[in-house]
Parts: C-alpha cells; sequence; structure tokens
C-alpha cells in the first residue's frame, strides 16, 4: 500500500501544457504539515500558499497579493485517494462552472489504479502506479478519459493525461525530497 509520507522541505517542479497562463512552469515546497494535510508555497501560475489535504488535492491558496483563491468547481476532483494498490477504485461527483451556459455541471469521476508502470519525465525514469479516470458528464452522458502517474518515489504525481484538451496536461520537471538521501533533477538555477 502507498501512502504520501511529505516532509517539510520537500519540492516539485511541473511543467503545465495545454493551459493558457502566462507561465507553464509551476514549483510546490511543503513549508509546514498540518493536522489533515499540507500547507505548500508555490510560484507559478499562482504564487503564494496553498493548502492541500492528504490526498494531495488543493484545498484553497492565498496569493502574494492577499487574495484567497479557492476552486472554480465546488470541489476539486479527488484524483489521488490514499493508500493506493492495484485494482481500487474511487468514485468522486463533483459541480464545474460552464461559463458559457452561466451555470453549474455535474460530473462524476471514476478512478481506478490500473497498476503500476514506468514513465520517463524531463526529471528522470519512475516507477509509477497508473490510475485511469474515466470522466462522465452527468447531463450529456460524455465521458472523457484521463490518466494520472503518481510515482511513490517522487512522494507526488509526475504526468497528468487527459483526452481532452487533447495529450499531457502537467509533467514533472525537477524534484527534491528533504532529508531521504533521494535527490532528483534540481529544481531552480
Amino acid at each position: 500500500m502507498i501512502r504520501p509520507l511529505l516532509k517539510v522541505g520537500d519540492c516539485w517542479e511541473y511543467r503545465n501544457l495545454n493551459i493558457k497562463a502566462q507561465t507553464n512552469q509551476t514549483t510546490r515546497c511543503v513549508v509546514k504539515i498540518l493536522d489533515n494535510g499540507y500547507l505548500m508555497e508555490t510560484s507559478g501560475r499562482v504564487t503564494g500558499l496553498a493548502r492541500y489535504d492528504k490526498n494531495l488535492v488543493w484545498i484553497s491558496s492565498i496569493g502574494i497579493d492577499r487574495t484567497i483563491r479557492q476552486p472554480a468547481r465546488s470541489r476539486v476532483p479527488r484524483r489521488l485517494s490514499f493508500p493506493l494498490w492495484k485494482g481500487k477504485t474511487w468514485v468522486d461527483i463533483y459541480r464545474a462552472l460552464d461559463e458559457n451556459l452561466g451555470s453549474f455541471i455535474p460530473f462524476k469521476n471514476i478512478y481506478t489504479a490500473e497498476g503500476t508502470e514506468k514513465i520517463e519525465t524531463p526529471a528522470g525514469k519512475f516507477i509509477t502506479v497508473h490510475i485511469k479516470r474515466l470522466r462522465k458528464n452527468v447531463t450529456t452522458g460524455e465521458i472523457v478519459e484521463g490518466v494520472t502517474w503518481y510515482s511513490p518515489r517522487v512522494k507526488n504525481i509526475v504526468k497528468v493525461w487527459s483526452a481532452w484538451p487533447r495529450g499531457t496536461k502537467m509533467i514533472l520537471t525537477g524534484y527534491r525530497l528533504k532529508k531521504r538521501g533521494s535527490r532528483g533533477k534540481r529544481i531552480g538555477p
């Protein structure tokens, strides 16, 4: 069984793809361990402090301008649910705002940890847990497939792919784990 045991000082750097943003690089570093999750310093698309739960799901963030940001959705999809093991399935139901319609649309995600897979990223090669996602638009019945790869060695996600928008959405470019003797591709200059 796999669980994320993060420490203060653990950092990950990602290249964001298929996202309309001024920057395509995001760095997250654990600055505090909370009873119900983690407080991380982030830089990139959102700069400031962000709270994550024990499943590494973003809850909210406080920007450097002191504005508080919460998910645009009524709830952020839970792409990870620890502990992980082959064959584990979990369901997540949430609503997402459709700006064209001006209303919320219900979605149902079904996640399945399908097994392990070797993945190569700019940060290195990793043995990962391959997690398949089927996202169903409850209103239209449309289903979109996605995949998340979680690496126990990195203690975080190393790649996210979705059929819409087509292709890789996020990939690990560097990481640093505090006091474990495990060091990945250097973060920063």
